[in-house]
This record gives C-alpha cells, structure tokens and sequence, in this order.
C-alpha cells in the first residue's frame, strides 16, 4: 500500500491531467479497515476533488 502522501500526489497529478482514476476507487470503493481515518480521509478529499 502506498502511503497518504503519494496517494495525494496520484489525485493530484489525475486532476492536473484531467482523469478520475485513482480518485475512483476511493470515491466508489468501501472501506474495510481503517483503524486512524485515514482512508476516510483520503475519500472525502477525493470527493472534493471529483464530486
């Protein structure tokens, strides 16, 4: 798994480049596992990004 920083970095460089594709799987995805909230995080910034 990557960690937060590079995920953020993959939806960053999606936006710039116009593509949903790493912001899709969270924005759709369920979570199983998420012991601190960062998956939850990571989600609504997703959503924000790409409603």
């Amino acid at each position: 798994m990557n960690p937060p920083r590079q995920i953020r970095q993959y939806f960053q460089d999606d936006d710039n480049s116009r593509s949903a594709l790493s912001m899709v799987r969270f924005v759709t995805g369920r979570i199983l596992f998420d012991r601190e909230g960062t998956v939850r995080e990571m989600k609504a910034e997703a959503r924000r990004i790409r409603p």
